[in-house]
């Protein structure tokens, strides 16, 4: 059954091309694990927005996207703002949009989202200054407006100030091996099962880097970072 918000839950992301996606993470597992765990991430992210009972519109990077099991479109535009605002146009109506890197960002809080959204304009931070959730009824699609806000150091600070309302707690992207290590101390296996399988399988050099030091060892720099705002699987 669909929630009364009526949103569409729109997934930006980047085509599932090796080399392609969270390349920061592939200067530490390699192209083809980080390809892996990319994947993974996409395919729970998608298997969250189905238990959330809001419809999907995947919409990525232009090229085909093989094998995709809900509806696509390509991101239009020759920056990061503009994709980001040609993809809040694209359900045509109230929209709640995450990345493909949150797949910890489970069905409850998209719905939360979409119920909230009614009334306004929503974000959920993330760490940093950045964002990981943007929800509307009737979403910001000007891509000026958002080039602004992520030209801003603070873009949470940047929401508030037009108006939007702050959704906590935050919830970290997945775009540094401190991320993954996060998400593997911290988020119960149910979360987001395949990514956190992928995590915990064998893998080489994927095992090693997950493993990181002793939580008492890591330093206050291992907090995960915001990452793309919004999404940035896009960028």
């Amino acid at each position: 059954m669909t929630p009364a918000s009526g949103a569409t839950v729109v997934v930006f992301a980047r085509r599932p091309v090796p080399g392609e996606a969270k390349t920061r993470i592939a200067t530490v597992l390699g192209v083809e694990a980080t390809h892996r765990l990319y994947q993974a991430m996409v395919r729970d992210t998608l298997c969250n927005v189905a238990a959330s009972g809001l419809p999907v519109l995947l919409v990525h990077t232009p090229g085909p996207w093989r094998d995709a099991s809900v509806p696509t479109t390509w991101q239009r535009g020759d920056s990061f703002a503009a994709r980001f605002a040609s993809a809040l146009a694209a359900a045509q109506g109230p929209t709640v949009l995450v990345g493909s890197d949150t797949p910890h960002l489970g069905p409850d809080i998209l719905r939360r989202a979409a119920d909230a959204a009614r009334a306004g304009h929503v974000v959920v931070p993330s760490r940093r200054g950045g964002f990981s959730l943007y929800a509307a009824a009737k979403p910001w699609t000007d891509p000026v407006l958002w080039k602004r806000v992520f030209a801003e150091k603070d873009e949470i600070r940047a929401l508030r100030a037009l108006g939007a309302e702050v959704l906590e707690p935050a919830v970290p992207d997945l775009d540094e091996i401190e991320d993954l290590w996060w998400l593997r101390d911290t988020v119960p296996m149910r979360a987001a099962p395949e990514t956190q399988t992928m995590l915990r399988g064998s893998g080489g050099r994927l095992d090693d880097a997950v493993a990181g030091p002793p939580p008492a060892q890591r330093s206050v720099d291992a907090a995960p970072s915001s990452g793309a705002s919004g999404g940035g699987d896009g960028r």
